[in-house]
C-alpha cells in the first residue's frame, strides 16, 4: 500500500522511528480536529444568534461531525495501542506469519482511518457549503430587516405628524365649541330679555284693547237699546194700522225700516 507508515520489510520495521511517526500522525490529526472544533464552535454561535430551524439543523449536523471526530480520536487511541503492541511483538521478534498478519491489520486500520478522514473532509465541505448558504440567507434577512426598519421609521414619523395634526384640530374644535357655547348662552339671554319685553308689551296691548272694547260697549249699548225700543214701537203702530185697514180704512204705509 502506497503511503503506509509501516514499511514492508522486517529490517525497515526494526529501524522505524516511532517518535517521528507518532509526531507526524498527531500533526495530521490536529490539522483535521482543530478545524472541526472551530467549525463546531461557529455552528454553536450561529445557533445562539438565531432561532432559525436551518441553523439548528446545521448545528446538529456539526455535532454529528464532532461525534465522528471524537470517534476518530478513539480510533487514534486504538491505533496507538495497536502500534505499541506491534512494537512489543517486533521486539520479541515474532515469526513472519505473525508479522504479515500484523502488517495486514495495520494496513486495514490505516485504510479505514484514511477513508474516515476523507469522509470527514467531505462532511466538512458540506457543512462549509451550508454555512455559506446560511450566511447568504442571513445577509438577505438583514437587508430585509433594514428595509422594514426604515418603513417602520417612516410610518412612525407619519403617525407622529398625524397625531400632532389631529391633536391641534381637536384643540381648535374644542375652542370653537367653547365659543359656540358662550354665543348660545348670550343668545338665550337675549331671547329671555326679548320675551320679557314682548310679554310686557303684549300685556299692555291686551289691557288697552280690553279698555277700548269696554268703552265701545259702554258707548254703543244705550244707543242700540233706544233704537230697539223705537223699532218695537213703530212695529206695534204698524200692526194697529193694518188691523184698521182690514176693517175698512185706508192702508197705512209701512215704516221706513220695514219698507
Amino acid at each position: 500500500m502506497q503511503g503506509s507508515i509501516f514499511p514492508r520489510d522486517k529490517a525497515a520495521l526494526a529501524n522505524i522511528d516511532w517518535k517521528t511517526a507518532n509526531h507526524r500522525f498527531y500533526q495530521s490529526l490536529s490539522s483535521v480536529i482543530w478545524p472541526l472544533f472551530s467549525l463546531v464552535s461557529c455552528m454553536f454561535l450561529l445557533c445562539l444568534l438565531s432561532n432559525n430551524i436551518l441553523f439548528l439543523q446545521t448545528h446538529l449536523y456539526a455535532m454529528k461531525v464532532a461525534g465522528l471526530a471524537s470517534g476518530l480520536c478513539s480510533d487514534r487511541k486504538k491505533l496507538i495501542e495497536e502500534k505499541r503492541e506491534l512494537k512489543q511483538k517486533l521486539e520479541r521478534k515474532g515469526d513472519p506469519a505473525e508479522l504479515a498478519e500484523l502488517k495486514k491489520v495495520a494496513q486495514e486500520t490505516q485504510l479505514a482511518h484514511l477513508n474516515e478522514v476523507a469522509s470527514l473532509k467531505l462532511d466538512l465541505e458540506n457543512v462549509e457549503a451550508m454555512v455559506a448558504e446560511e450566511k447568504k440567507k442571513v445577509s438577505t434577512l438583514e437587508g430585509h430587516g433594514a428595509e422594514l426598519e426604515k418603513k417602520c421609521s417612516d410610518m412612525e414619523k407619519l403617525y407622529t405628524y398625524r397625531n400632532v395634526a389631529h391633536s391641534q384640530e381637536v384643540v381648535d374644535l374644542s375652542a370653537k365649541i367653547v365659543s359656540l357655547e358662550d354665543t348660545i348662552k348670550e343668545k338665550d339671554l337675549e331671547i329671555c330679555n326679548l320675551k320679557e319685553v314682548h310679554q310686557a308689551e303684549f300685556d299692555k296691548m291686551e289691557a288697552d284693547a280690553i279698555e277700548q272694547i269696554r268703552q265701545k260697549v259702554v258707548e254703543l249699548v244705550p244707543v242700540k237699546i233706544v233704537e230697539a225700543c223705537k223699532r218695537k214701537a213703530k212695529s206695534r203702530s204698524y200692526k194697529i194700522s193694518s188691523i184698521e185697514t182690514i176693517a175698512g180704512g185706508q192702508p197705512t204705509p209701512p215704516p221706513p225700516f220695514l219698507s
